[in-house]
């Protein structure tokens, strides 16, 4: 608590002192405050101006319309994204091109089996004993 005297009136805590963290930052920083200031009044004129220019053509009812139905289809994609992710085209695409990347690997893998299984399968029926066998058998 503040005692008598314009030093103990400086030294007093003020609301500024009690803030959350961000926005104590604001008070004390004006150059950030300048910043953050320029920046909200440039998203107000990103999305004023538009709804302006619509409102010309129609009315500003109309723009308003605009508006909250374009709030209400984004606001559907994006919870569409977030529910069912696979909805997108382009994450379908990469889904598809993924999948066939890992069966192309498999086939090939397979594929390499198959031909060192037929090498030593008609090794073993000749009864010769290929190179990257005679290791295994010297053991």
């Amino acid at each position: 608590p503040c005692k008598s005297g314009l030093l103990h009136l400086l030294l007093c805590d003020t609301v500024a002192d009690h803030l959350w963290t961000p926005f104590r930052a604001l008070v004390y920083q004006p150059l950030l405050s300048v910043i953050v200031t320029v920046v909200a009044y440039v998203l107000f004129l990103a999305i004023y101006f538009p709804l302006w220019l619509v409102s010309l053509a129609i009315t500003p009812y109309g723009a308003v319309a605009l508006l909250v139905t374009s709030l209400v289809v984004g606001g559907r994609i994006i919870v569409r994204v977030i529910a069912f992710p696979g909805s997108m085209r382009s994450i379908q695409r990469d889904l598809s091109r993924d999948f066939m990347r890992r069966l192309f690997h498999s086939l090939d893998h397979v594929s390499q089996i198959s031909s060192l299984f037929h090498t030593n399968a008609l090794a073993v029926l000749s009864r010769e004993v290929p190179a990257s066998l005679e290791h295994m058998l010297a053991e």
